[in-house]
């Protein structure tokens, strides 16, 4: 019996990881699906070795860190993206990790396939692109601000 619920609660904590929750049509994340950015700094597309964060690539203006495996693109700054899709996805099991999915408004054929996201969530606060001021555990609600040395809102 024991070994039944321990099987059913680690596919409940692993299905709970897998499966994200869309919040693109909540305030106060509507506002942000479809709005475009135009990035502050060259950037660089990685695949991502961090499953919290969410896509299989992510953009940084960082070379290196641990949840990089390989560099797959450079991005110049300048290059305009926009706010593809706002979910939350469970991060182990304390609490949730909001992700933005992009896609490149630029003509970047090489990444344009490619599930690129924007790493915010607080548990890598090292890589995130959030203002500075967000708490570790992030709340379903809390508005989402992009740090402008990342991104600035298209003119």
């Amino acid at each position: 019996m024991c070994r039944i619920f321990m099987i059913t609660a680690l596919f409940s904590l692993i299905n709970g990881c897998a499966s994200p929750t869309y919040l693109s049509d909540e305030a106060p994340y509507s506002s942000l699906t479809g709005k475009c950015y135009q990035l502050t700094q060259d950037t660089f597309i990685q695949e991502s070795g961090c499953w919290g964060l969410g896509a299989e690539y992510l953009i940084s203006p960082k070379e290196n860190d641990f949840c990089f495996k390989r560099k797959v693109a450079i991005i110049e700054k300048g290059t305009k993206i926009k706010i593809q899709r706002v979910s939350q996805a469970r991060y182990g099991t304390w609490g949730v990790c909001p992700q933005l999915d992009i896609e490149f408004i630029d003509n970047r054929t090489e990444v344009q396939s490619m599930n690129v996201g924007v790493p915010i969530c607080m548990a890598h606060a090292r890589l995130s692109w959030l203002v500075p001021g967000y708490d570790y555990v992030w709340e379903r609600g809390t508005p989402i601000v992009l740090d402008e040395k990342y991104a600035t809102p298209c003119l």
